[in-house]
């Protein structure tokens, strides 16, 4: 969905409040504004046809990347396309315009704003101007190393990606110069490079914070989505195993088989495999029976095949595998592979290896321990 509206005190500047929706309703939005001919940032791939069809019929003369990640550049190549304009950005933003895909995304940022298609741009100078209005670019990197702000001295407007200040909420006011404002500080005796590093720690350190949380929020809404497992399901997440209990949207919770609770982030549960063993309805119970070398194999397998047969839970098809795997050091190894309901697997389990070999020493067949023979050479005193 798109929202279009004149911002408050500042009718001149137009904001498109760019949505992809969720049972419909919005999920996550970005911006991209205009202003005199000027287009800041195109919001994401999925919102693209909306963004152009809503353009049509403006006059669009140059368009201004604040930086590059998807979310901003999606709908870059469409507008070249349609007005012709030139695309100003960053000099490190220019690679990945021109190639998206030189940024690794992780799965819920391909799902909720999609590959970019390329676009070709130039590095922005120092000033943008329009007809009417003269915009100071500011290097502003942190969210992004090729992050810049646009600047409007006269009025105060101050363009930052998805932010806009202005009007009578404006934090720059006419007048203001922010490179005066940073010489100020270092006569202050604020060592800038210090000064930076923290403003800069503090600003790593929430963006780390708030991408750990949506990519488990967006982790959650894939998990409900597309459901790979439900509650009461028996699965292995993120290396561990259990009973879902819960799923929300930023963890699953589930129960060991000792009843420990687990409490697993989404981005963990979706970067990584996911093993269902209950969605299916059967399993293969896997058994490895050894025999001794001097038994006879014939009669062990019969043994074997009578234990399975008596017990009712062991479906007929798939077809029960009784066969000779392995000669082994000590034994002769059976595989021995029935099928059963998931709910009658553990049951089946023990139940087996404890049948059969009550069955071989009823039957005298000897289920062997390690051993290794040794030959001396001469004698022994």
């Amino acid at each position: 969905m798109i929202r279009v509206e004149r911002v408050a005190n500042a009718p001149q500047v137009v904001k498109l409040r760019l949505a992809r929706t969720l049972l419909g309703k919005p999920f996550y939005s970005t911006a991209a504004y205009w202003v005199d001919g000027l287009l800041v940032d195109t919001g994401c791939a999925h919102t693209a046809p909306q963004f152009i069809a809503t353009l049509k019929g403006w006059h669009v003369d140059q368009l201004v990347n604040t930086h590059s990640h998807e979310d901003h550049i999606g709908a870059n190549a469409r507008v070249q396309e349609l007005f012709g304009c030139q695309i100003l950005a960053h000099r490190d933003a220019l690679p990945i315009l021109q190639d998206p895909k030189l940024q690794s995304l992780q799965p819920y940022r391909r799902l909720f704003w999609g590959w970019p298609k390329p676009s070709h741009g130039v590095p922005i100078d120092e000033w943008v101007e329009t007809e009417n209005h003269r915009f100071q670019v500011i290097d502003t990197p942190g969210h992004s190393p090729d992050h810049v702000c646009l600047f409007e001295p006269d009025r105060g407007w101050l363009f930052s990606g998805d932010a806009y200040i202005g009007g009578q909420d404006r934090a720059l006011r006419q007048g203001y110069d922010i490179h005066g404002i940073i010489a100020s500080l270092k006569k202050l005796g604020i060592p800038m490079t210090e000064f930076t590093v923290v403003i800069g720690a503090a600003g790593l350190a929430i963006g780390f914070a708030l991408q750990g949380s949506l990519a488990n929020f967006a982790a959650g809404v894939i998990l409900i989505i597309f459901k790979p497992f439900k509650v009461g399901d028996f699965v292995e997440l993120a290396g561990q195993k259990g009973t879902v209990r819960e799923i929300q949207i930023f963890n699953t919770i589930l129960n060991s088989p000792d009843n420990v609770r687990l409490i697993i982030p989404n981005g963990q549960v979706t970067g990584s495999s996911i093993k269902n063993y209950t969605v299916n309805g059967t399993r293969r119970v896997d058994l490895v029976v050894g025999v001794s070398y001097d038994d006879d194999l014939k009669k062990a397998r019969q043994v074997i095949e009578q234990v399975l047969a008596g017990d009712d839970r062991i479906l007929s098809e798939p077809p029960v595998t009784v066969a000779v795997s392995e000669l082994a050091d000590s034994s002769v190894n059976f595989v021995v592979r029935p099928w059963v309901k998931t709910t009658d697997y553990w049951d089946v389990y023990f139940n087996l290896t404890e049948g059969i070999k009550l069955a071989l020493d009823k039957n005298g067949i000897t289920i062997p321990y390690p051993q290794r023979d040794i030959h001396m050479k001469g004698g022994v005193s």
